[in-house]
Protein backbone atom coordinates (compact mmCIF):
# COMPACT_ATOMS: atom_id res chain seq x y z
CA UNK A 1 0.00 0.00 0.00
CA UNK A 2 1.19 3.57 -0.67
CA UNK A 3 1.78 5.63 1.93
CA UNK A 4 0.49 9.12 1.51
CA UNK A 5 2.17 12.34 3.31
CA UNK A 6 0.24 14.39 5.30
CA UNK A 7 1.20 18.03 5.20
CA UNK A 8 -0.06 20.10 2.21
CA UNK A 9 2.09 20.45 -1.02
CA UNK A 10 4.06 23.63 -2.07
CA UNK A 11 3.67 24.20 -5.80
CA UNK A 12 5.55 27.28 -7.27
CA UNK A 13 6.42 27.79 -10.94
CA UNK A 14 9.88 27.09 -12.61
CA UNK A 15 10.79 28.36 -15.81
CA UNK A 16 8.55 25.99 -18.05
CA UNK A 17 7.60 23.57 -15.28
CA UNK A 18 5.14 23.69 -12.21
CA UNK A 19 7.16 21.90 -9.39
CA UNK A 20 5.46 19.80 -6.56
CA UNK A 21 7.57 19.57 -2.98
CA UNK A 22 5.98 18.40 -0.12
CA UNK A 23 7.54 17.14 3.21
CA UNK A 24 6.83 13.43 3.62
CA UNK A 25 6.98 12.54 7.41
CA UNK A 26 5.43 9.38 7.30
CA UNK A 27 8.59 7.76 5.16
CA UNK A 28 11.17 9.83 6.95
CA UNK A 29 12.70 6.40 8.96
CA UNK A 30 13.45 4.86 5.36
CA UNK A 31 16.88 4.59 3.79
CA UNK A 32 17.43 5.63 0.50
CA UNK A 33 17.06 2.09 -1.14
CA UNK A 34 13.41 2.21 0.28
CA UNK A 35 12.47 5.54 -1.04
CA UNK A 36 13.50 4.94 -4.25
CA UNK A 37 11.25 1.30 -4.04
CA UNK A 38 8.53 3.33 -2.60
CA UNK A 39 8.74 5.73 -4.82
CA UNK A 40 7.60 3.42 -7.79
CA UNK A 41 3.78 2.72 -6.32
CA UNK A 42 3.19 6.32 -6.53
CA UNK A 43 1.87 8.07 -10.05
CA UNK A 44 4.72 9.02 -12.27
CA UNK A 45 6.70 11.51 -12.17
CA UNK A 46 5.96 11.45 -8.50
CA UNK A 47 9.33 10.64 -6.09
CA UNK A 48 10.66 10.54 -3.08
CA UNK A 49 13.80 12.60 -2.70
CA UNK A 50 16.44 12.17 0.68
CA UNK A 51 17.35 15.34 1.94
CA UNK A 52 19.15 17.32 4.91
CA UNK A 53 16.12 18.45 6.12
CA UNK A 54 13.85 15.11 5.55
CA UNK A 55 11.64 13.04 2.93
CA UNK A 56 10.34 15.42 0.47
CA UNK A 57 7.73 14.12 -2.59
CA UNK A 58 8.29 16.28 -5.33
CA UNK A 59 6.58 16.20 -8.87
CA UNK A 60 6.28 18.48 -11.67
CA UNK A 61 4.52 19.31 -15.01
CA UNK A 62 5.05 21.25 -17.95
CA UNK A 63 3.57 24.51 -17.56
CA UNK A 64 1.94 25.64 -20.85
CA UNK A 65 1.42 29.40 -21.49
CA UNK A 66 -2.54 29.85 -19.83
CA UNK A 67 -2.54 26.82 -18.18
CA UNK A 68 -1.12 27.03 -14.90
CA UNK A 69 -4.21 26.09 -13.00
CA UNK A 70 -4.80 23.00 -15.42
CA UNK A 71 -1.47 21.93 -14.35
CA UNK A 72 -1.81 22.54 -10.80
CA UNK A 73 -5.08 20.37 -10.55
CA UNK A 74 -2.83 17.57 -12.18
CA UNK A 75 -0.15 17.83 -9.49
CA UNK A 76 -2.39 16.86 -6.48
CA UNK A 77 -4.85 14.76 -8.57
CA UNK A 78 -1.16 12.39 -8.77
CA UNK A 79 -0.67 12.95 -5.07
CA UNK A 80 -4.20 11.75 -4.58
CA UNK A 81 -3.99 8.84 -7.02
CA UNK A 82 -6.59 10.08 -8.81
CA UNK A 83 -7.26 10.85 -12.40
CA UNK A 84 -5.89 7.79 -14.12
CA UNK A 85 -7.62 5.17 -16.25
CA UNK A 86 -6.36 1.40 -15.74
CA UNK A 87 -7.36 0.40 -19.85
CA UNK A 88 -4.19 0.11 -21.85
CA UNK A 89 -3.78 2.94 -24.05
CA UNK A 90 -3.93 2.15 -27.83
CA UNK A 91 -0.59 1.15 -29.53
CA UNK A 92 -1.77 3.50 -32.41
CA UNK A 93 -1.93 6.47 -30.38
CA UNK A 94 1.50 5.68 -28.72
CA UNK A 95 2.80 5.50 -31.99
CA UNK A 96 1.24 8.62 -33.23
CA UNK A 97 2.61 10.12 -30.43
CA UNK A 98 6.41 9.09 -31.23
CA UNK A 99 6.06 10.79 -34.65
CA UNK A 100 9.27 12.66 -33.53
CA UNK A 101 11.38 10.01 -33.55
CA UNK A 102 11.44 8.57 -36.89
CA UNK A 103 14.32 5.99 -35.49
CA UNK A 104 11.89 4.41 -32.85
CA UNK A 105 12.01 0.55 -33.68
CA UNK A 106 8.55 -0.96 -32.87
CA UNK A 107 9.51 -4.62 -31.15
CA UNK A 108 6.51 -6.61 -30.06
CA UNK A 109 4.31 -3.98 -27.91
CA UNK A 110 6.97 -1.91 -27.46
CA UNK A 111 8.68 0.57 -29.38
CA UNK A 112 12.58 0.99 -28.80
CA UNK A 113 14.45 3.89 -29.24
CA UNK A 114 18.41 3.77 -29.90
CA UNK A 115 20.86 5.36 -28.14
CA UNK A 116 22.68 8.58 -30.34
CA UNK A 117 24.77 11.89 -29.12
CA UNK A 118 21.15 13.08 -27.54
CA UNK A 119 20.16 10.09 -26.02
CA UNK A 120 22.93 8.70 -24.21
CA UNK A 121 21.05 5.45 -23.71
CA UNK A 122 18.74 3.04 -25.47
CA UNK A 123 14.78 4.03 -24.23
CA UNK A 124 12.12 1.62 -24.52
CA UNK A 125 8.63 2.87 -24.63
CA UNK A 126 5.81 0.77 -23.47
CA UNK A 127 1.86 0.41 -22.61
CA UNK A 128 0.92 -0.13 -18.98
CA UNK A 129 -2.33 0.31 -17.26
CA UNK A 130 -3.54 3.60 -18.28
CA UNK A 131 0.30 5.29 -19.50
CA UNK A 132 2.62 5.04 -21.64
CA UNK A 133 6.07 4.57 -19.87
CA UNK A 134 9.07 5.50 -20.92
CA UNK A 135 12.25 3.84 -18.79
CA UNK A 136 16.04 3.63 -20.07
CA UNK A 137 18.92 1.98 -18.01
CA UNK A 138 20.79 4.14 -15.70
CA UNK A 139 23.18 1.73 -14.59
CA UNK A 140 23.73 -2.25 -13.80
CA UNK A 141 25.25 -3.20 -10.47
CA UNK A 142 26.98 -6.64 -10.35
CA UNK A 143 25.83 -9.70 -9.38
CA UNK A 144 27.62 -8.66 -5.49
CA UNK A 145 28.44 -5.21 -5.85
CA UNK A 146 30.96 -3.69 -3.07
CA UNK A 147 28.19 -2.81 -0.16
CA UNK A 148 29.73 0.99 -0.02
CA UNK A 149 29.71 1.20 -3.65
CA UNK A 150 25.81 0.24 -3.75
CA UNK A 151 24.85 2.23 -0.61
CA UNK A 152 26.06 5.25 -2.49
CA UNK A 153 24.55 4.73 -5.77
CA UNK A 154 21.48 4.40 -4.36
CA UNK A 155 21.61 7.26 -1.69
CA UNK A 156 22.87 9.46 -4.67
CA UNK A 157 20.28 8.77 -6.93
CA UNK A 158 17.59 9.43 -4.19
CA UNK A 159 19.33 12.90 -3.95
CA UNK A 160 20.04 14.01 -7.16
CA UNK A 161 16.84 12.97 -8.80
CA UNK A 162 15.64 15.70 -7.02
CA UNK A 163 17.39 17.81 -10.35
CA UNK A 164 15.17 15.73 -12.68
CA UNK A 165 12.31 16.85 -14.37
CA UNK A 166 9.18 14.43 -15.44
CA UNK A 167 11.14 11.82 -14.70
CA UNK A 168 12.67 9.88 -11.55
CA UNK A 169 15.26 6.71 -10.85
CA UNK A 170 13.38 3.37 -10.00
CA UNK A 171 14.91 -0.01 -8.58
CA UNK A 172 14.96 -3.20 -10.64
CA UNK A 173 16.48 -6.68 -10.54
CA UNK A 174 19.57 -5.60 -11.62
CA UNK A 175 19.70 -1.82 -11.20
CA UNK A 176 18.91 1.74 -11.64
CA UNK A 177 16.22 2.87 -14.26
CA UNK A 178 15.06 6.41 -15.15
CA UNK A 179 11.55 6.29 -15.90
CA UNK A 180 8.54 8.44 -17.64
CA UNK A 181 5.10 7.85 -17.27
CA UNK A 182 1.94 10.04 -19.00
CA UNK A 183 -1.38 8.88 -18.85
CA UNK A 184 -3.65 7.53 -21.74
CA UNK A 185 -4.92 11.22 -21.24
CA UNK A 186 -2.02 13.10 -21.53
CA UNK A 187 -0.18 11.35 -24.64
CA UNK A 188 0.83 14.60 -26.10
CA UNK A 189 3.10 14.34 -23.36
CA UNK A 190 4.87 11.53 -24.44
CA UNK A 191 7.98 13.28 -26.42
CA UNK A 192 8.47 15.22 -23.31
CA UNK A 193 8.99 11.89 -21.35
CA UNK A 194 11.28 10.67 -23.61
CA UNK A 195 13.03 13.65 -23.01
CA UNK A 196 12.98 13.89 -19.74
CA UNK A 197 14.52 9.99 -19.60
CA UNK A 198 17.54 11.14 -21.76
CA UNK A 199 18.20 13.90 -19.68
CA UNK A 200 17.57 12.39 -16.49
CA UNK A 201 20.20 9.39 -18.08
CA UNK A 202 22.45 12.57 -19.48
CA UNK A 203 22.71 14.42 -15.62
CA UNK A 204 23.30 11.17 -13.79
CA UNK A 205 25.46 8.73 -15.48
CA UNK A 206 28.89 9.90 -14.81
CA UNK A 207 28.30 10.79 -11.06
CA UNK A 208 26.89 6.69 -10.91
CA UNK A 209 29.68 5.85 -12.63
CA UNK A 210 32.27 7.27 -10.53
CA UNK A 211 30.45 5.82 -7.18
CA UNK A 212 30.95 1.84 -8.53
CA UNK A 213 34.72 2.69 -6.77
CA UNK A 214 34.59 2.15 -3.15
CA UNK A 215 36.76 4.56 -2.08
CA UNK A 216 35.11 7.49 -3.77
CA UNK A 217 31.79 5.37 -2.05
CA UNK A 218 33.06 5.97 1.22
CA UNK A 219 33.94 9.63 0.66
CA UNK A 220 30.42 10.06 -0.76
CA UNK A 221 29.06 8.55 2.18
CA UNK A 222 30.78 10.19 5.10
CA UNK A 223 31.21 13.88 2.81
CA UNK A 224 27.45 13.48 2.26
CA UNK A 225 25.14 10.94 3.63
CA UNK A 226 26.45 10.88 6.99
CA UNK A 227 26.44 14.45 7.04
CA UNK A 228 22.75 15.01 6.24
CA UNK A 229 22.07 12.31 9.13
CA UNK A 230 23.62 15.02 11.40
CA UNK A 231 22.11 17.54 10.47
CA UNK A 232 18.38 15.95 10.49
CA UNK A 233 19.45 15.02 14.16
CA UNK A 234 20.65 18.35 15.14
CA UNK A 235 24.18 17.40 15.40
CA UNK A 236 27.29 19.52 14.61
CA UNK A 237 30.33 17.24 14.23
CA UNK A 238 33.51 16.18 12.29
CA UNK A 239 34.14 13.22 9.95
CA UNK A 240 37.42 12.01 9.00
CA UNK A 241 37.81 10.11 5.61
CA UNK A 242 39.27 6.55 6.18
Amino acid sequence: MTRRPNQEPIIFGEGPWLLLRQPAPAVSGHSATELLDLGRHLQSPLRYIAAAGGVLLAGEMPLAAGFEGEAREQLIALVHGEGRKQALPEAVLVAESLAEFPDAVQRDDAWLLPATPRREAEICIERVAGAARVSARLTELPAEPAPDAARAIFEFACRAQATLRFARVEPDRTGLLVTSEVSTQQLALLPQSVWAVAAGCRCLAREVRALADPALARAYIQIVVEADARVADGRVGSFSIS
